[in-house]
C-alpha cells in the first residue's frame, strides 16, 4: 500500500520511512528503535481499604514530592476493566536516564519519609512495562490535555509475528487518522516485562463517546474494519482498561 508522505494524515510518518524488509517481504522496525526516549507504565494494585486513602495521600504529597525528579507524563486510577489499580505513565531520554530518576527518588528523604513510606504500605501488587515508540506514530504526550477519560488497549502478539502485524496496522492506521474522532496519543511495543505487547493510548471526552465512536467506525469505515478483522490473528490476548486522569495527571 503506497501513501505519498504529504497525504498522511498528522503525526503519521511514511510508512516506508525507518523500515526494512525482510527476506520474506514483510516490515519490521528499523533498528533506530534501539536506542533514544523509552516509557515506562507501572501499574499497582492497591489494597481496597486502602484505596482512599492512598489517592487522598497522592492528592497531598505526588506532586511535590515525587514529580520534580522525572517527567511524568499521567497518571490514572482504573475505572473500567480493573478496580483498585493506578497507572502511571513516565517519559526517559534513555535507560541511564531512568536510572538516575529512580536514584533520586530513593535518596531524596522527603520523597521516602512523606510519600514513599505510606503508599508503599497501601499496595498489593507492582508492575511495570519497559516500551518504545513506534517510529512510524509520533507521540502526542508532551502537551497536557484535558480530554476527560483515557482507554489504555494492551495486545499480547503470538511470538514472532509483530512484524507482520506492524504491516497491517501500517496498511489501515491512515483510514483511522482520517477521521474527525481522538487519534491515539502514543503506540508502544514492549521491550521490558512481557515482550509480546502492542499498546495504544487513547482520550475521550467520555466513554459514552468512546463507544458511539467506535460503532460508528465499525460500522461506516471499511479499511480501519477490515485492519481489525486481519490483525486480530496475532493476537494471544486483549485488554482494555478506563482511565479516570487523577487530580495531579498531567493528562487530564
Amino acid at each position: 500500500m503506497a501513501l505519498a508522505a504529504a497525504a498522511l494524515p498528522r503525526g503519521f510518518r511514511n510508512p516506508t520511512a525507518g523500515l526494512i524488509l525482510s527476506s520474506g517481504g514483510i516490515c519490521s522496525r528499523s533498528s533506530s528503535t534501539a536506542s533514544g526516549k523509552i516509557y515506562e507504565m507501572r501499574r499497582y494494585e492497591v489494597k481496597p481499604d486502602k484505596y482512599a486513602e492512598f489517592i487522598r495521600h497522592g492528592e497531598k504529597k505526588y506532586a511535590e514530592l515525587m514529580m520534580p525528579h522525572g517527567k511524568l507524563l499521567g497518571y490514572w486510577a482504573s475505572s473500567l476493566g480493573s478496580l483498585n489499580e493506578v497507572y502511571h505513565l513516565w517519559e526517559y531520554e534513555n535507560y541511564a536516564h531512568r536510572d538516575e530518576v529512580v536514584r533520586a527518588k530513593r535518596s531524596d528523604k522527603r520523597a521516602v519519609e512523606e510519600y514513599l513510606s505510606f503508599a508503599l504500605t497501601c499496595l498489593v501488587y507492582q508492575n511495570h512495562t519497559i516500551m518504545k515508540a513506534f517510529d512510524w506514530y509520533t507521540p502526542k504526550l508532551d502537551t497536557p490535555q484535558n480530554w476527560g477519560v483515557y482507554e489504555l488497549v494492551t495486545h499480547t502478539v503470538k511470538p514472532g509475528t509483530m512484524p507482520q502485524l506492524e504491516h497491517r496496522v501500517l496498511q489501515g492506521l491512515p483510514a483511522r487518522l482520517a477521521e474527525d474522532y481522538p487519534h491515539p496519543l502514543a503506540i508502544w511495543y514492549s521491550v521490558f516485562g512481557n515482550t509480546s505487547l502492542f499498546v495504544s493510548l487513547w482520550p475521550h471526552e467520555s466513554f459514552d463517546k468512546r463507544h458511539e465512536h467506535r460503532e460508528d467506525l465499525f460500522k461506516n469505515n471499511e479499511d480501519w474494519r477490515e485492519t481489525a478483522r486481519d490483525t486480530s490473528k496475532f493476537f494471544d490476548a486483549i485488554d482494555v482498561k478506563g482511565l479516570i486522569p487523577l487530580p495531579w495527571s498531567p493528562l487530564q
